[in-house]
């Protein structure tokens, strides 16, 4: 009988390990996945991040002249691409009359 508890016990114990090890997972994969979208989609904060690098001399002038040409470009690119949407838009609005 006392086997019997010891068991039930002990299943009691590693479910509960079981539940806290899934929760702790699940907690470290949100953040994780927070971490990196907010690295990876703001532009302003990663060219913020390279002018204190350039002021901290971790970055040469060509080094950072480069990357804010890259960034800008990058940052460019959705808006060029709306502008081409509106000019067809506007031209079969244009053949529609």
């Amino acid at each position: 009988m006392e086997n019997q508890y010891l068991q039930l016990a002990f299943a009691v114990f590693l479910l509960a390990v079981c539940i806290l090890g899934l929760a702790l997972t699940f907690h470290l994969l949100r953040k994780w996945r927070e971490y990196s979208d907010e690295d990876q989609h703001n532009p302003a904060s990663m060219l913020s991040k390279f002018r204190e690098m350039h002021s901290q001399g971790e970055l040469s002038d060509e080094e950072f002249r480069k990357i804010t040409t890259d960034m800008s470009a990058r940052i460019q690119e959705p808006a060029t691409v709306s502008e081409e949407a509106e000019i067809v838009f506007t031209e079969d609005a244009s053949k529609s009359d």
